[in-house]
Protein backbone atom coordinates (compact mmCIF):
# COMPACT_ATOMS: atom_id res chain seq x y z
CA UNK A 1 0.00 0.00 0.00
CA UNK A 2 1.16 3.23 -1.22
CA UNK A 3 0.27 5.99 1.63
CA UNK A 4 -0.45 8.82 -0.99
CA UNK A 5 -1.64 11.07 1.69
CA UNK A 6 1.55 11.28 3.73
CA UNK A 7 4.16 13.31 2.99
CA UNK A 8 7.53 11.66 4.18
CA UNK A 9 9.68 13.63 6.90
CA UNK A 10 12.27 15.81 6.40
CA UNK A 11 14.35 14.85 9.11
CA UNK A 12 16.57 18.16 8.83
CA UNK A 13 13.82 20.02 10.12
CA UNK A 14 13.84 18.79 12.99
CA UNK A 15 16.78 16.42 14.26
CA UNK A 16 20.37 16.57 13.94
CA UNK A 17 21.90 13.23 14.64
CA UNK A 18 24.93 14.18 15.08
CA UNK A 19 23.59 15.22 18.34
CA UNK A 20 21.58 12.39 19.89
CA UNK A 21 23.33 10.27 22.41
CA UNK A 22 23.29 6.82 22.93
CA UNK A 23 19.97 5.72 23.55
CA UNK A 24 17.73 8.56 22.01
CA UNK A 25 14.97 7.74 20.29
CA UNK A 26 16.06 9.60 17.68
CA UNK A 27 18.60 7.31 17.05
CA UNK A 28 16.27 4.50 16.58
CA UNK A 29 13.09 5.49 14.87
CA UNK A 30 13.00 4.77 10.95
CA UNK A 31 11.60 7.40 8.59
CA UNK A 32 9.17 6.96 5.49
CA UNK A 33 10.45 7.78 1.99
CA UNK A 34 6.85 7.35 -0.47
CA UNK A 35 7.82 4.02 -1.23
CA UNK A 36 6.19 0.40 -0.53
CA UNK A 37 6.06 -0.09 3.17
CA UNK A 38 5.42 -2.87 5.19
CA UNK A 39 3.87 -1.69 8.35
CA UNK A 40 3.60 -4.93 10.17
CA UNK A 41 7.04 -5.57 11.26
CA UNK A 42 6.93 -2.07 13.42
CA UNK A 43 5.45 -1.50 16.81
CA UNK A 44 4.14 2.11 16.79
CA UNK A 45 3.78 4.58 13.86
CA UNK A 46 4.16 8.36 14.16
CA UNK A 47 1.86 10.88 11.86
CA UNK A 48 1.14 14.28 11.99
CA UNK A 49 -1.42 16.29 10.94
CA UNK A 50 -0.31 20.45 10.31
CA UNK A 51 -3.24 22.02 10.33
CA UNK A 52 -3.14 26.12 10.18
CA UNK A 53 -6.26 26.44 9.04
CA UNK A 54 -4.33 28.54 6.33
CA UNK A 55 -4.32 31.02 8.37
CA UNK A 56 -2.01 34.27 7.87
CA UNK A 57 -1.97 34.63 11.35
CA UNK A 58 -1.38 30.59 12.21
CA UNK A 59 1.15 29.88 10.37
CA UNK A 60 3.46 28.55 13.22
CA UNK A 61 0.80 25.76 13.57
CA UNK A 62 1.82 24.06 11.11
CA UNK A 63 5.07 23.21 12.19
CA UNK A 64 4.01 21.93 15.14
CA UNK A 65 4.70 18.34 14.32
CA UNK A 66 8.07 18.64 13.97
CA UNK A 67 8.27 21.12 16.80
CA UNK A 68 6.84 17.81 18.99
CA UNK A 69 9.38 15.32 17.08
CA UNK A 70 12.27 17.19 17.96
CA UNK A 71 11.27 16.76 21.81
CA UNK A 72 10.11 13.24 21.28
CA UNK A 73 13.80 12.05 19.74
CA UNK A 74 15.27 13.51 22.13
CA UNK A 75 13.65 10.87 24.84
CA UNK A 76 15.25 8.11 25.70
CA UNK A 77 14.21 4.30 24.77
CA UNK A 78 14.63 1.79 27.08
CA UNK A 79 12.79 -0.93 24.68
CA UNK A 80 15.10 -2.04 22.42
CA UNK A 81 12.29 -4.70 20.54
CA UNK A 82 9.97 -1.75 19.97
CA UNK A 83 10.24 -0.64 15.82
CA UNK A 84 9.52 2.84 15.31
CA UNK A 85 8.53 4.60 11.97
CA UNK A 86 8.17 8.34 11.24
CA UNK A 87 5.42 8.00 8.54
CA UNK A 88 5.73 11.51 8.30
CA UNK A 89 2.23 14.26 8.15
CA UNK A 90 -0.92 14.62 6.87
CA UNK A 91 -1.80 17.72 4.82
CA UNK A 92 -5.21 18.93 6.04
CA UNK A 93 -7.56 21.24 4.70
CA UNK A 94 -10.56 22.67 6.68
CA UNK A 95 -13.55 22.28 5.11
CA UNK A 96 -16.48 23.05 7.90
CA UNK A 97 -19.90 23.13 5.70
CA UNK A 98 -18.56 20.58 2.68
CA UNK A 99 -18.49 21.32 -0.86
CA UNK A 100 -15.33 23.94 -0.73
CA UNK A 101 -13.04 21.29 -2.57
CA UNK A 102 -15.82 19.23 -4.08
CA UNK A 103 -14.80 20.12 -7.77
CA UNK A 104 -11.47 21.65 -7.72
CA UNK A 105 -10.28 23.49 -10.82
CA UNK A 106 -8.02 20.50 -12.43
CA UNK A 107 -10.67 18.89 -13.22
CA UNK A 108 -11.70 21.23 -15.32
CA UNK A 109 -8.58 20.59 -17.23
CA UNK A 110 -8.73 16.58 -17.03
CA UNK A 111 -12.06 15.93 -18.66
CA UNK A 112 -15.30 14.29 -17.71
CA UNK A 113 -14.17 10.94 -16.88
CA UNK A 114 -11.59 12.04 -14.72
CA UNK A 115 -13.83 14.19 -12.92
CA UNK A 116 -16.68 11.24 -12.09
CA UNK A 117 -13.56 9.23 -10.56
CA UNK A 118 -12.56 11.64 -8.52
CA UNK A 119 -15.30 11.74 -5.45
CA UNK A 120 -17.54 8.67 -6.60
CA UNK A 121 -19.16 8.49 -3.00
CA UNK A 122 -19.51 12.33 -2.31
CA UNK A 123 -17.11 12.47 0.62
CA UNK A 124 -15.62 15.85 -0.62
CA UNK A 125 -19.21 17.21 -0.09
CA UNK A 126 -19.14 16.54 3.69
CA UNK A 127 -18.08 18.67 6.31
CA UNK A 128 -14.87 18.00 7.69
CA UNK A 129 -10.95 18.06 6.83
CA UNK A 130 -10.00 17.50 3.57
CA UNK A 131 -6.42 15.88 2.47
CA UNK A 132 -5.29 17.75 -0.56
CA UNK A 133 -1.67 19.06 -1.75
CA UNK A 134 -2.10 21.63 -3.81
CA UNK A 135 -6.60 22.00 -3.58
CA UNK A 136 -7.12 23.45 -7.08
CA UNK A 137 -3.89 21.55 -8.72
CA UNK A 138 -2.46 18.19 -6.67
CA UNK A 139 -5.75 17.07 -5.38
CA UNK A 140 -5.92 13.33 -5.76
CA UNK A 141 -5.56 11.53 -2.81
CA UNK A 142 -6.52 7.23 -1.78
CA UNK A 143 -8.05 9.16 0.85
CA UNK A 144 -10.10 12.54 0.70
CA UNK A 145 -11.01 13.26 3.74
CA UNK A 146 -8.91 13.47 7.28
CA UNK A 147 -11.30 10.90 8.69
CA UNK A 148 -11.05 8.18 5.74
CA UNK A 149 -7.05 8.43 6.64
CA UNK A 150 -7.31 7.97 10.35
CA UNK A 151 -10.04 5.20 9.66
CA UNK A 152 -6.92 3.19 7.24
CA UNK A 153 -4.80 3.93 10.16
CA UNK A 154 -6.32 2.16 12.12
CA UNK A 155 -7.32 -0.50 10.02
CA UNK A 156 -3.38 -0.80 10.32
CA UNK A 157 -3.22 -0.92 13.76
CA UNK A 158 -6.32 -3.39 14.15
CA UNK A 159 -4.29 -5.99 12.18
CA UNK A 160 -0.77 -5.65 14.27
Amino acid sequence: MVYRYLQAPKQSDFINKSTLLEGQIGNKVEFYNNGELDLSSYTMAIVGVKESRRSLSNKESASSPDLIRAELYKLYDYHPSVRIIDLGDIDVYADLNGGKYAHPKGLDLVGENQAQSFDAFGAMKEPGFKVLHIQEIDFRSNCLTLKACLQELKAWTDLS
